[in-house]
C-alpha cells in the first residue's frame, strides 16, 4: 500500500520517502498493488484547533479518514491507525471485515511517496475546507472529546463525493464505494 503526503505533510513531519533508491514507491510494491487505486492513499496536514491532523483520501473510492492530534513521534504509526479507524468505521458489517482483512494481508507493507494526483489533493482540499467552513469538526466535540469514530462514519456514509468512474462524473458516497470495489476483489461480484 502506497500513502502519498503532500509537499506541506513531508515537510512538516520530515517524512523520509522509500523511493531514495527506486524512481517511486510504486516500483516497491508489487504491480498488482501499484496499479490499483484501491491500495492508493492520499495523505494532508492540516490544523484543527491548533493540532496536527492528517486528513486521508482513499483513491478509488474517496474513503476519508480524519486523524488528529498526530504528532511527530506518532507519524509512523498512521497504516496501523488507518487500518483500525477502516475496522471501527465497519463494525457493524461483519463481511466487510472479512474483506478488509484480505486487503490488509495484500497490503501489508506501507509505503510513503509524495502526492502528485491533482483529483486527490482537490478532494483533500475541498472536504477539508467544507468542513472547516461549516465547523463540522466542532460539531463532533463533546465534553473536550472529538469523537473521531462518529465523525470518520458520518463522514464516509453520508457525505457525496465526486468522483469519475469509467470516464463519467458521478457522485458516490465513499463507504459504498469502498465496500464495491473490496467485493469486486475479493470475491469477484
Amino acid at each position: 500500500m502506497i500513502i502519498y503526503f503532500t509537499k506541506q505533510t513531508v515537510d512538516r513531519y520530515k517524512i523520509e520517502l522509500n523511493d531514495k533508491n527506486a524512481k517511486n514507491s510504486e516500483s516497491l510494491t508489487s504491480k498488482n498493488e501499484a496499479s490499483n487505486e484501491l491500495f492508493k492513499w492520499g495523505a494532508k496536514l492540516f490544523y484543527f484547533d491548533g493540532r496536527k491532523s492528517i486528513q486521508l483520501v482513499n483513491f478509488a473510492s474517496r474513503l476519508t479518514i480524519f486523524l488528529f492530534d498526530i504528532k511527530v513521534k506518532d507519524f509512523n504509526d498512521i497504516p496501523i491507525m488507518l487500518a483500525n479507524y477502516l475496522m471501527l468505521i465497519f463494525e457493524d458489517k461483519l463481511e466487510v471485515h472479512d474483506l478488509l482483512s484480505k486487503y490488509f494481508d495484500e497490503g501489508k507493507e506501507f509505503y510513503f511517496d509524495r502526492l502528485k494526483d491533482r483529483s486527490v489533493i482537490s478532494t483533500i482540499n475541498y472536504t477539508q475546507s467544507a468542513f472547516e467552513e461549516v465547523d463540522m469538526f466542532y460539531e463532533y466535540l463533546e465534553d473536550g472529546v472529538l469523537k473521531t469514530i462518529e465523525l470518520n462514519r458520518w463522514v464516509n456514509f453520508n457525505y457525496l463525493f465526486g468522483l469519475k468512474i469509467n470516464g463519467k462524473r458521478d457522485y458516490i458516497i465513499s463507504s459504498e464505494r469502498f465496500e464495491e470495489l473490496l467485493r469486486e476483489r475479493y470475491l469477484g461480484n
